[in-house]
């Protein structure tokens, strides 16, 4: 197994997938409510209509473009050999002139783009689960890409729900 804990205790593991290359594929929890425990990193969703459009809305965001950049940077995966084999042309070495922000912007997007393309984010029937998996030649690139997605998507939820109690203790305050 290559990989680490994801969410609440899903595990992701690499393995080789007849005539597909490398694989990673784990499971993460998707909280939408029910009791939180204390190790928990949900977002409570209060009815069933909430959750009707609560869970398909998770799903996209773990396939967002935002959070692959996120994935990207987070990894440094424009300075992985195995994810950018062209990264010595990027970082600099024997570039004709330095890069611009507009380089780096139209870099990250392409990077994200392949994150996206070997992604696939299946949520499991009847559960709460999702299957983060990632495609790659290297069974290592493909836990650590998949594990990143799903740390990136945790790290986002707590961040946005840091900024919400503090705009509320904000706002409670004046």
């Amino acid at each position: 197994d290559v990989g680490e804990g994801c969410a609440d205790g899903g595990h992701v593991t690499a393995h080789d997938r007849a005539g597909a290359g490398g694989g990673a594929v784990g499971q993460c929890v998707v909280e939408g409510g029910g009791e939180q425990g204390p190790q928990r990193r949900a977002v409570r969703v209060e009815s069933w209509a909430d959750a009707q459009s609560f869970y398909p809305t998770q799903y996209k965001l773990l396939e967002s473009r935002g959070l692959a950049e996120r994935v990207v940077r987070d990894l440094r995966l424009a300075e992985n050999p195995a994810f950018n084999p062209t990264r010595g042309r990027l970082l600099g070495a024997g570039a004709a002139r330095p890069s611009t922000a507009e380089d780096d912007a139209a870099e990250l997007s392409g990077l994200a783009r392949r994150v996206q393309g070997g992604l696939g984010v299946k949520p499991i029937r009847n559960t709460r689960l999702v299957e983060i998996s990632y495609v790659a030649h290297d069974p290592e690139l493909a836990a650590l890409v998949a594990n990143g997605v799903a740390e990136a998507y945790i790290d986002w939820g707590v961040e946005l729900r840091s900024e919400t109690v503090g705009r509320a203790s904000s706002f409670l305050a004046s």
